[in-house]
């Protein structure tokens, strides 16, 4: 049991076996690193199945074990609550070699700190994510870590279009009170 347990956080530090190149599950060849987080590496791969590019985000964690697959299963279904033209879109979610992953649509450009918006663009930008947020408000769900580099700008513009992504620290508006306690504690560890 616990060669299991120091296995599995050797793999969540790490997950070496997972790296540009490998496949999970039989469905997602993860092609190239995109960008690493607190949480996660983030990577373009391609859903054999459905012949599409996708973005995976495996976890990595430095948060406790225990709590860090729950906070991206988190994310996933905060993220599938919101259909949004300004929130990035969640696929699947599933584990390989005790790894859990995200899968999401896959939004090509900048976060809003490297991007390079004129005085038109901005506006934009920020008519969006207020949508976006008043989106998730209205079904409940609060962001708690909007920052420049959670909101990706697609090159496809012009216009310009953002996408909200990183719904990890996101809560129910009104959770149970274990919820709050536990976002409680989650911004006070954080802090």
């Amino acid at each position: 049991m616990r060669d299991d347990l120091d296995e599995t956080r050797a793999m969540a530090a790490s997950p070496s076996r997972l790296t540009a190149g490998a496949t999970l599950n039989a469905r997602y060849r993860l092609d190239t690193e995109l960008g690493r987080g607190g949480m996660g590496i983030v990577y373009r791969a391609t859903d054999l199945q459905l012949r599409r590019e996708v973005a995976v985000k495996l976890l990595t964690s430095a948060a406790p074990l225990s709590e860090a697959p729950q906070r991206l299963l988190r994310e996933g279904r905060a993220a599938a609550a919101l259909n949004h033209p300004h929130i990035v879109s969640v696929y699947d979610t599933g584990e390989d070699h005790g790894v859990p992953y995200l899968v999401m649509e896959l939004v090509a450009g900048d976060s809003l700190r490297d991007a390079r918006l004129d005085f038109e663009q901005i506006v934009a930008v920020g008519v969006q994510i207020c949508d976006a947020l008043s989106h998730a408000h209205a079904h409940e769900i609060v962001h708690r870590d909007l920052q420049p580099e959670n909101t990706l700008v697609a090159d496809a513009g012009p216009p310009v279009v953002v996408k909200i992504t990183d719904l990890g620290t996101a809560v129910p508006m009104r959770g149970s009170r274990e919820t709050r306690e536990s976002a409680r504690l989650e911004s006070l560890l954080a802090g």
